[in-house]
């Protein structure tokens, strides 16, 4: 502590005249009284002695000692009190031009400030400085009941506060920037460099901490510290109490182990309870590169189980993991978790940029709260992805529920089942390789209800086969099959799907129209084409359709050229049936075959063509004419105009 502060200055003082003194004097009454004589003498009254006690051959005792300094800076004089000091002088006291001292016990001390005195060392060599009881009251540290010993004490440098030299430290309590370490041990060797703490332990917010730590070229690193009932939240201002602790916390640059025990964490994005965690081999300050730390670290371990964890909302319920860390690449070996009412089990290889899951397991999950929410942490992290597979993935019996926005749908009891997945190529989604396999007990899109849904499909080398999508409906059935080269640059790609009883207002969901349709669509559809970009798609798109609908209804309310005449909002609602409405498409043009469409007291008519090149220059028009009133309807701009023949 600063050349152990004014406690110098009076060792070398007393060395200097007790010595003088010590064999005419010390055993007699006059001892105390020769002591402050001399004191007078030589050192101005700085120093007064109430007792001084001589006990052969070389301990001194010393009680009640007054010693009168000034401060640097300042014109007042202060008085230190020390209750007692014991000097024990080596048996040869005199040594290369040094007095030698075995060993000085301070009792008693309290000081309110860290400064130091002058170079003792000089003439001076201590073996043991201990004080017992000490108090001290600074700037930054404020502590009761301190118990130090520090073999071999040596200063280094002027400003030094800590000597260099073995160091066993204990105190009730002690604050630093405010903050209380209750019951403090070290035990510490303190060198230049290389240092060693061969134990440490304190309690900390509640927290029990203890551990040691090793010194090296790059910073401190801490071994075997445990951390226990630990807990911090937003609320304790940890950017501020980050700050106030940065002059400790940046000289530890290592974790070689770390045991957090029965802890509690409730940050903004971060939740964690009755978190049990072990850290090993974690370097905290890497290299410059903009990589996270994450993906810097060198054989790095962690493994943890918690009684809950959340991260941006997404719980977790008696999760276990064990992940080890290595340049660009983090192994999960084990993670297992109850996970949205379910169970989610998976282990795999990550880096910046891939995923490599050698197996994902999940039963049971229920999505039901924030689902847009979650698949948007899923979206986002898939986008991230250059590549990614997975070698088994088994899901069953879950369910997915969104109703947050219109429109609104579920998947119910759904079951997936992949092998050999490779999900994701060269930043392309799509199935590259392998089996999968998906299928739901029930399914909807706003009021379109589907049962037992399935899908079978695989791949090799980029070669997609969609082997059957089957999906019954309430009134009908919709199935598809069809492949895509994603291996090809140009990507070559063939649908060819049936339906019967397919919703027609779905249409209206899909594509923004000016009217609104129900009814039943029954379809036929062959189109091929490339789709290596979008130019391709649009210069390639090639098939026909074949489509009729059945119990179909339009829809659409028309307002008044002049509603100032009292005129009101007119709702049509027209039944209609179209039979065999052909569209073809030929390298990106599209035509539509002129069809009539047939009502109760209407007829009408829809035709057009469109290039995908250029699709502004389209025209998709539908006309119908009931009564008195003449409908046209340009399905590509979105317009509708009335017209009203009856007088």
């Amino acid at each position: 502590m600063k050349k152990l502060l004014v406690l110098s200055l009076i060792l070398i003082s007393f060395v200097i005249f007790f010595i003088a003194s010590v064999f005419i004097l010390s055993q007699t009454h006059y001892a105390t009284s020769a002591t402050n004589y001399l004191s007078h003498q030589f050192l101005e009254d700085r120093i007064h002695v109430e007792k001084f006690t001589y006990n052969p051959p070389f301990h001194f005792s010393l009680e009640g000692v007054s010693y009168q300094h000034q401060q640097q800076n300042q014109q007042q004089q202060n008085i230190t009190y020390i209750p007692r000091m014991d000097i024990w002088f080596n048996r040869t006291p005199y040594q290369q031009k040094k007095w030698v001292v075995d060993s000085v016990l301070i009792d008693g001390l309290s000081l309110q400030a860290l400064q130091p005195s002058f170079d003792w060392q000089k003439h001076l060599t201590v073996h043991q400085i201990a004080l017992n009881n000490f108090d001290v009251s600074s700037q930054d540290i404020i502590a009761r009941g301190v118990n130090v010993q520090v073999k071999n004490p040596r200063w280094a440098e002027s400003n030094q506060t800590i000597p260099f030299g073995v160091i066993q430290f204990s105190t009730d309590q002690l604050y630093y920037q405010g903050e209380a370490f209750n019951d403090l041990l070290i035990d510490l060797d303190y060198k230049p460099k290389d240092s060693t703490i061969f134990g440490a332990s304190f309690e900390w917010r509640h927290a029990e901490v203890s551990g040691q730590a090793e010194q090296f070229d790059h910073g401190w690193s801490l071994i075997n510290v445990t951390i226990n009932k630990l807990s911090l939240s937003e609320h304790d201002k940890l950017p501020s109490l980050y700050t106030d602790f940065s002059p400790i916390i940046n000289k530890i640059s290592h974790i070689n182990s770390l045991d957090i025990l029965n802890s509690h964490f409730e940050f903004e994005t971060f939740q964690a309870v009755n978190l049990d965690a072990s850290i090993e081999n974690v370097s905290l300050f890497t290299s410059s590169s903009d990589s996270s730390p994450i993906w810097q670290q060198e054989n790095a371990y962690l493994s943890f189980n918690a009684e809950s964890m959340s991260y941006s909302d997404q719980w977790l319920i008696s999760p276990i993991a064990k992940l080890q860390f290595q340049p660009n690449k983090l192994t999960i070996s084990e993670f297992d978790s109850d996970f949205l009412q379910g169970r989610l089990q998976l282990s795999g290889h990550l880096s910046p940029t891939t995923t490599k899951l050698d197996w994902l397991k999940a039963s049971g999950l229920k999505l039901t709260e924030n689902t847009a929410k979650s698949l948007s942490i899923l979206s986002a992290y898939f986008s991230q992805q250059d590549a990614v597979t997975i070698k088994q993935l088994d899901i069953a019996r879950s369910q997915i529920i969104q109703i947050e926005h219109a429109p609104f749908w579920q998947i119910s009891g759904a079951n997936i089942s992949g092998r050999n997945l490779e999900l994701k190529r060269n930043n392309m989604v799509g199935l590259w390789r392998g089996e999968l396999e998906m299928s739901a007990n029930s399914l909807s899109y706003d009021d379109t209800v589907a049962t037992q849904a399935m899908l079978n499909s695989n791949a090799d080398n980029g070669s997609w086969q969609l082997e059957r999508l089957f999906i019954p409906l309430e009134s009908g059935y919709f199935e598809a099959s069809g492949f895509r080269e994603l291996n090809s640059l140009s990507q070559p790609w063939q649908l060819i799907a049936h339906g019967d009883g397919l919703p027609l207002k779905l249409l209206n969901k899909i594509v923004p129209l000016p009217i609104d349709l129900d009814g039943q669509v029954e379809l036929e559809l062959n189109s091929h084409g490339l789709s290596g970009n979008r130019d391709m798609f649009e210069h390639s798109l090639t098939g026909t359709l074949k489509t009729s609908v059945r119990e179909g209804v339009l829809m659409f309310t028309s307002t008044p050229t002049n509603p100032d005449n009292g005129a009101k909002n007119q709702t049509l609602i027209q039944p209609f049936t179209v039979s065999n409405l052909w569209v073809q498409a030929d390298r990106g043009r599209v035509s539509i075959s002129e069809t009539e469409i047939k009502g109760t007291d209407m007829t009408g008519m829809i035709q057009g063509n469109i290039d995908l090149v250029k699709p502004t220059l389209g025209n998709i028009g539908l006309s119908i004419e009931q009564a008195c009133q003449q409908l046209n309807v340009d399905l590509l701009n979105g317009t509708v105009t009335s017209d009203h023949q009856c007088p």
